[in-house]
């Protein structure tokens, strides 16, 4: 937690707001929010820390419909939001407080018309409605300047109730009910509560690749990429050190032995921790998919070791790792 709080100031720009411009979206289609009645049915958040440098904390929160996402690109290791995505609407606020638990905060909060992002009010509050389209270009964004948030908790179910009034003199009575994570900006999706994560992975795909290590000309070793993949998400051990292979002869699997993750040194047997890196999720972490890769945690691994046993009969890799706010993930497959 204290490795957290101090590096949330400087990381707090990992998570990019949308690129859609606050344009004042017309009286009609807000209502609109309000006679469907659509449900919040996700929640996202960051603790940002003092962000604003004025000695309180900012938990922000993002709350979406159905059917709404972010493109975080996980498949192609981009991490990097790109645009909200889907049809339905958007909620997001800043909440001040002194709090710096990694729970989510409750009480009441007020607007902050004055932008002193005092404790006990919420602030940087916008609404996004997707016309149904992919792009920001689809969205319009309307600020929310006046109002009250209360957040309550009922062991792990949270309520949010908005009664929230848009710059342009709408009111917004809206709730939502559910879980709330919050996790840390400079780790999109790993949640900052501590927990245990066991996958039994039935997939296993390895991809090695030739590289030139010291950029002279020629290719002089390979990494490897391990993925294993389970019915609750997928696990990556990624830049796994080995000889050179000549072509068509590169191995479907890692061999027997004993893996240590370690800080980059590419010796054998070794594979590096997990990050996000010139916006790109590198290095070995093990994902809680959704299905579609959507508002789904994110754990980085920072020690770990994996174990692959073979004989004549069987083939196995187990894993036992700790994420970098302290989770344990342990992984095990067998062929």
């Amino acid at each position: 937690m204290k490795t957290i709080i101090n590096k949330m100031i400087l990381l707090a720009i990992a998570v990019v707001l949308t690129y859609c411009t606050p344009i004042e979206q017309d009286k009609d289609t807000l209502n609109s929010i309000l006679e469907t009645r659509e449900n919040l049915t996700q929640a996202e958040s960051y603790f940002q820390g003092d962000k604003n440098e004025v000695g309180v904390n900012v938990y922000d929160l993002r709350l979406m419909t159905k059917g709404v996402g972010i493109n975080y690109k996980l498949t192609s290791n981009q991490i990097g939001e790109n645009a909200y995505k889907g049809t339905g609407y958007v909620i997001f606020f800043d909440l001040n407080t002194d709090s710096s638990d990694p729970t989510f905060p409750m009480g009441t909060f007020v607007a902050d018309k004055d932008d002193t992002y005092a404790k006990g009010t919420f602030s940087n509050a916008y609404v996004v409605v997707l016309n149904g389209g992919a792009t920001a270009s689809d969205a319009e964004k309307v600020l929310l300047t006046d109002g009250s948030i209360n957040v309550s908790k009922t062991e792990d179910t949270y309520i949010v109730s908005l009664k929230v009034t848009t710059i342009s003199g709408v009111d917004l009575d809206l709730s939502y009910t559910g879980k709330i994570d919050v996790s840390d900006p400079a780790y999109i999706h790993e949640p900052m509560m501590v927990s245990t994560r066991n996958f039994v992975a039935s997939g296993i795909s390895y991809d090695c690749k030739n590289i030139d290590s010291d950029r002279d000309g020629y290719f002089d070793m390979s990494l490897s990429k391990l993925t294993l993949t389970s019915d609750s998400g997928v696990i990556v051990i990624d830049e796994i050190p080995d000889v050179m292979y000549a072509l068509g002869e590169m191995p479907k699997k890692p061999m027997a032995g004993t893996y240590t993750l370690t800080q980059w040194t590419y010796e054998p047997f070794t594979f590096t921790p997990g990050e996000i890196y010139d916006g790109d999720l590198m290095g070995s972490y093990a994902w809680l998919s959704d299905g579609d890769g959507l508002f789904s945690d994110i754990w980085y691994l920072t020690d770990a070791t994996m174990t692959v046993t073979e004989d004549a009969k069987s083939y196995s890799i187990a894993i036992t790792g700790t994420s970098v706010n302290g989770s344990t993930i342990t992984v095990q497959y067998t062929d």
